[in-house]
């Protein structure tokens, strides 16, 4: 989604001139159906004007806005750097949290180097948080 915003946000002038962040532009339906074929194309190719029957003789259907989605999500890597990278800022919010909001004095509190084999269940990725008191 952030991908079809910045595309808008670039494209369109009056996106940029409201001095509205990326994450804030929004897009219609139509609109994104239309960044999302652009994306897809720029990733995988054009697709068929006219489809041409394989040799089973079968015409291949071009995929949905759904199948494209799904098709460009899977094609996205994450590199172990920037796994480590997530992890550290999450855990930065996490400590900026503690002090500002629950008002845990901040020499109390030792940020440690990310699991990034973390324990999953399905599709759920458990990150540890461990917390000590004086």
């Amino acid at each position: 989604r952030k991908q079809l915003q910045k595309k808008k946000y670039v494209q369109d002038p009056a996106a940029g001139a409201k001095g509205v962040p990326v994450s804030e532009v929004e897009l219609t339906t139509e609109e994104e159906a239309r960044y999302l074929l652009e994306l897809y194309t720029e990733k995988f190719g054009p697709l068929p004007k006219e489809p041409v029957p394989t040799s089973e003789g079968n015409v291949p259907v071009p995929p949905t806005s759904e199948e494209q989605k799904i098709k460009l999500i899977e094609s996205i890597s994450i590199d172990e750097d920037q796994r480590r990278l997530l992890a550290q800022e999450r855990a930065q919010h996490i400590r900026d949290f503690l002090v500002q909001e629950v008002q845990v004095s901040g020499d109390r509190i030792f940020l440690v180097e990310p699991n990034l084999s973390p324990v999953t269940e399905g599709e759920t990725v458990r990150s540890p948080l461990a917390l000590t008191a004086n």
